[in-house]
């Protein structure tokens, strides 16, 4: 790969993650603004790697302070919204007395009865769950900064928790774009940011392969022209 159509691929890609985060940040703030009005939302949070100095955020990760779950299905409701943005959301529900009480699901109608829920506690308070593979840890939840949308007491309930746990964010992994040379055809390659954490995530190495080398070694030749013919009609 020439290094032009490099250097063309790792511009792209900045560019796609800065609009990307400032879409995340701004359906943050519209849910923030939308759920603010309802009496038992106490303290709206963005938290999670869209408030830590990591400039290629996965998801947008929202904490809500309730005093009762009175209004969960109103505000189950606007977390559905964040989808028309992102899929990739998450709202954590939490009680005043620094309790964690379960996520918002992304369902619209619960419990449902299309699909089987993954929620141990499915159904017995509606939009409310606790997925079977999570434990929560608020030294984990609370380790990165939490930027406050909108809070009604003069306090936050976030905050003081952080700060009486002392809870803070340790040196994480920063990723870089990286150039790699393809073991079979020899052309360098662009090992994306995003593909490094896709890789990460599911314990994978580094590719040795090329996109194309790899897709020609799992699906064959004509796979291949298919990607090129597509390529070819997307450069006009």
């Amino acid at each position: 790969m020439a290094q032009s159509s490099i250097d063309g691929q790792m511009a792209l890609e900045e560019k796609h993650y800065q609009e990307r985060r400032l879409r995340f940040r701004e359906a943050a703030k519209t849910f923030a603004s939308k759920v603010a009005s309802l009496r038992s939302v106490q303290e709206v949070a963005l938290c999670g790697s869209m408030v830590t100095e990591d400039p290629y955020p996965n998801d947008i990760d929202l904490a809500v302070v309730v005093d009762s779950v009175a209004d969960l299905s109103h505000i189950a409701r606007t977390a559905r919204q964040i989808s028309s943005t992102y899929h990739g959301w998450e709202v954590f529900v939490f009680q005043p007395g620094r309790s964690y009480i379960g996520r918002i699901c992304h369902r619209k109608q619960c419990p449902t009865e299309t699909a089987r829920c993954d929620n141990l506690d499915c159904g017995r308070i509606p939009f409310l769950g606790n997925l079977r593979d999570f434990t929560f840890d608020p030294s984990i939840f609370l380790a990165p900064p939490i930027e406050i949308l909108c809070c009604r007491g003069p306090k936050s309930m976030l905050l003081d928790w952080k700060e009486a746990l002392g809870a803070c964010l340790t040196e994480s992994h920063k990723y870089e774009p990286i150039i790699l040379k393809c073991s079979e055809c020899g052309k360098r390659f662009l090992f994306s940011i995003a593909e490094q954490k896709n890789f990460a995530k599911r314990g994978f190495h580094e590719p040795k392969r090329c996109e194309l080398c790899r897709l020609r070694r799992e699906f064959g030749e004509d796979a291949v022209s298919v990607l090129l013919e597509d390529e070819e009609e997307q450069n006009g």
